[in-house]
């Protein structure tokens, strides 16, 4: 009975190296990928954090009411290049910023003639705060090339919205 348990437990003695080969694979996958998911999260949170400061402090800009809508725009994007840690750069980064002259405007239920379609580079002329509409793309690149090997691409890509503006109330209407 003896020399049957020493020989089944001399059987069993290649078995872990065979069980670690084949989950040391799927193991270094879920590492790499945690470690990448991370970072995309991380690069997210940043350039969000980024872009609610940026807009916060832009209604402190002495220009801000003068600015045209393209070098509004430069303005919002350097600013959140140079507040994001180094995660981003310029041409990962697209920037849309629209201009109305009013919330009733941005909704769409302005009676006044609101163009949206007025050239970029006239200088607006605002009766009151301007609102902001303003969607940042995020196109970053994997740091590595496990998500290729999926089919998962290369880059991945977020969208942020962001909406600046003041509810001013006027007179005229608050009096009925």
């Amino acid at each position: 009975m003896a020399r049957l348990l020493r020989a089944f437990e001399r059987k069993q003695r290649g078995i872990v190296s065979v069980e670690a080969a084949l989950i040391f694979p799927v193991l270094l996958f879920i590492l790499v990928m945690f470690f990448e998911l991370a970072r995309i999260a991380l690069v997210i949170i940043a350039v969000n954090t980024s872009l609610e400061r940026s807009v916060q402090q832009l209604r402190f800009e002495d220009n801000f009411y003068a600015l045209k809508q393209n070098q509004l725009n430069q303005l919002i994007t350097d600013k959140i290049v140079n507040q994001s840690y180094g995660l981003v750069n310029e041409e990962n980064v697209s920037l849309e910023v629209h201009t109305f002259s009013n919330l009733g405007e941005f909704s769409g239920s302005s009676t006044k003639s609101g163009d949206d379609s007025r050239n970029s580079d006239e200088t607006p002329d605002y009766t009151n705060s301007p609102v902001l509409n303003l969607t940042l793309t995020l196109q970053q690149t994997f740091i590595t090339p496990l998500p290729s090997l999926f089919n998962l691409g290369t880059s991945y890509q977020h969208e942020f919205q962001q909406v600046l503006g003041d509810l001013v109330i006027d007179d005229d209407e608050d009096e009925s």
